[in-house]
């Protein structure tokens, strides 16, 4: 591959997913990590991007996230595995909070056959899903929406009301989002959600992430959780977890579990 057509796809990378990695990059492009490297100097001495440990990110972020009815066209396989799995882990008699993702939108999804659970959400989404199976009697429990400032592009509420809610309950799970996944911890764009999703896993006796691979690779405003606060990181196979991410991981204690999402063909 000739540089300027390398270099051009770097840069078309970082612009589109935010952040690049060195070492990914060399092997999709089968050249030495030391020639990715030459190539992200010279784009960052151009001011195409800006250089940072082990890879390069874009010089202009975007100012926030999709809404959330982009959001849950994207990466569908990866979010129903994700869910499916966190699904999985709620027993009878627990209660839940789950935030508003499209990860605990799926996870609503593959729930069945569970018995007085209480489910907390902020989400309008969930609540209904949730509500649809209890009337159906597919699942037997309670849905408890939080109140709160809705943020119409995602339909979640938060804001001082929703967090006070929150704080009054006692969880046996928190499931809990980000919008990307940083070295040492979860990123989002709203604050005010991040704040609520907080004070959900403050509350709770598990707290599990729920995110795609994609959004290791992927930048956000800010962090508003470290991985000490997480026991679980429930993601999938398609993108490599950064070395230092998965250092800070292993270091904080996280059970870090990846699930396939292409099935092998035989």
């Amino acid at each position: 591959m000739a540089l300027e057509e390398r270099a051009n796809r770097i840069l078309w990378k970082v612009q589109h997913e935010g952040r690049v990695h060195t070492g990914r990059l060399a092997e999709e492009y089968g050249v030495s990590e030391e020639t990715v490297r030459r190539d992200i100097r010279q784009l960052a001495k151009e001011g195409k991007l800006k250089r940072v440990r082990g890879g390069a990110v874009c010089m202009y972020p975007p100012s926030s996230e999709n809404a959330y009815f982009v959001r849950r066209l994207k990466d569908v396989d990866a979010k129903c595995k994700i869910g499916t799995y966190a699904a999985g882990l709620i027993q009878d008699g627990d209660i839940v909070a789950l935030d508003g993702s499209c990860c605990t939108e799926q996870l609503a999804h593959a729930l069945f056959a569970r018995k007085n659970v209480v489910f907390v959400t902020n989400f309008i989404p969930v609540a209904g899903l949730l509500g649809e199976k209890i009337q159906q009697k597919r699942i037997q429990g309670r849905v408890i929406l939080l109140g709160g400032e809705v943020n119409c592009e995602n339909l979640v509420a938060c804001g001082a009301i929703a967090e006070e809610a929150v704080a009054k309950f006692c969880f046996t799970w928190a499931f809990i989002s980000a919008s990307a996944l940083s070295d040492t911890g979860a990123m989002i764009w709203n604050i005010d959600e991040g704040n609520v999703s907080n004070v959900m896993a403050e509350h709770a006796t598990h707290v599990v992430l729920l995110c795609e691979s994609a959004k290791f690779s992927q930048t956000s405003l800010y962090q508003y959780m470290d991985y000490g606060v997480i026991d679980m990181l429930i993601t999938d196979d398609e993108h490599e977890i950064p070395e230092k991410t998965r250092e800070n991981l292993e270091n904080n204690g996280v059970e870090v579990v990846i699930l396939k999402v292409k099935e092998d063909i035989p």
